[in-house]
């Protein structure tokens, strides 16, 4: 009989909280997405798994240290990618924290309020925000990017190929310098394959503006 991870078997303990830098009208925005939302959400930056959301839920501070996590890997960047768009909350922190910043996002739509929030930041961002419907593989195998991305966040499926598939992708189509900040980053196989990539020196771990990982979201830097 298949077994299935649970995650929560190894989420990183006593997770520090922090006082956060919101961007302009995040929390707005986050509410609005929240209302889309309106039901149970798929765990994020804001919330956890199944979680029952609607306008007014407050994104929580257990969370905090990561989102602040977020906000400082992104803070310098110009184009972004995003593996893993769910109900648009990292999307909304990252262009809401970086207002120079253009995201083109992927997401399969697995859930029945993806696109209407991906329509939403859409509306809000104009240009600065690009959404694909399919998964990393469908859309971006076999495939070159045709802009320089300099910082890619991968928080896909959570199978080990679309994760090895996600971060070969990454190591060939991030600029020298690039940032790739990785999700759920606590799990062994992530590890495992992070640690690889470190020691035939494509990657390096970076603390962004000195602020160390959570163990929630790890960001690395391609040599």
């Amino acid at each position: 009989m298949a077994t299935h991870t649970n995650y929560f078997d190894y989420y990183p303990k006593d997770i520090p909280t922090c006082d956060e830098s919101h961007g302009e009208n995040e929390l707005k925005i986050i509410s609005e997405l929240n209302e889309i939302v309106n039901g149970p959400v798929e765990g994020n930056y804001c919330f956890i798994h199944q979680t029952v959301i609607n306008k007014d839920s407050v994104p929580i501070k257990e969370r905090s240290w990561k989102r602040e996590y977020l906000r400082k890997a992104i803070k310098n960047s110009k184009i972004a990618l995003e593996i893993g768009f769910n109900a648009g909350h990292s999307s909304a922190i990252m262009l809401a924290t970086n207002p120079n910043l253009k995201l083109v996002t992927i997401d399969i739509c697995t859930n029945p309020y993806v696109e209407k929030c991906a329509q939403h930041l859409s509306n809000i961002y104009k240009d600065r925000f690009y959404f694909y419907k399919g998964s990393s593989q469908q859309i971006l195998k076999n495939k070159k990017s045709s802009v320089d991305f300099d910082f890619i966040h991968v928080d896909g499926g959570h199978g080990i190929a679309d994760f090895y598939f996600d971060i070969d992708w990454s190591e060939k189509n991030l600029k020298p310098g690039g940032r790739l900040l990785i999700d759920d980053a606590y799990l062994p196989d992530y590890l495992k394959y992070l640690a690889y990539k470190e020691q035939q020196e494509i990657f390096k771990q970076i603390n962004p503006e000195g602020m160390p990982s959570s163990g929630e979201n790890i960001l690395v830097e391609k040599i």
